[in-house]
């Protein structure tokens, strides 16, 4: 079924000249784009879940087959990944970083999407900057401890600290989403 799989996006990937894509951000070109999950089971009460609640993967054989024919069928040197949720089994995190290190595939990945931060380690971190991760977002969405609380997270605020001070030395870019004034927040806050 891989090889379906793959054909099919061959032929729908061919279409399209991957060369004129502008993201932004991008550490080179061309560049394009990879999901490799869909869907999100947390319960973040923010989020409208528009890939919907159940968490759906590829295996990550496939998703290194994909990542490996778009960067030599279609010369792609970055791509960027879209998951909602992409480290949420972090084997499966793994297995896809040490299956681009292995098969040696030179490519850029970023995460603009956001890693939730309880699922990230040091480990998992430096794997993915080895198989060629430069940029990612982590999302506490608050600087408030209460308000994280409310929102849901599912993990502590000094996590994201951690995270990012990981990234730093792994010398992995990184930014981080905010929302800005919930309901109960005073307006000192903002």
């Amino acid at each position: 079924i891989d090889g379906v799989v793959i054909a099919a996006l061959d032929v729908a990937l061919d279409l399209v000249d991957v060369t004129k894509y502008r993201y932004y951000p991008k550490s080179t070109v061309p560049i394009s784009s990879i999901m490799t999950s869909r869907g999100c089971p947390q319960q973040c009460i923010f989020c409208f879940h528009n890939m919907g609640r159940k968490y759906r993967v590829r295996s990550a054989q496939h998703v290194v087959d994909e990542i490996q024919w778009q960067v030599e069928a279609l010369g792609v040197r970055e791509l960027s990944v879209y998951d909602d949720n992409f480290s949420l089994h972090r084997q499966r995190a793994m297995d896809i970083a040490q299956g681009v290190i292995d098969r040696k595939i030179k490519v850029k990945l970023q995460f603009t999407n956001g890693l939730e931060a309880c699922r990230l380690d040091r480990e998992l971190i430096f794997k993915l900057r080895d198989a060629g991760t430069w940029f990612m977002a982590v999302a506490p969405e608050t600087g408030d401890q209460e308000s994280f609380k409310r929102i849901k997270k599912g993990f502590q605020l000094q996590r994201a600290r951690e995270v990012v001070a990981w990234c730093q030395e792994a010398k992995i870019r990184t930014y981080a989403f905010f929302i800005v004034g919930f309901p109960w927040e005073p307006e000192s806050h903002l």
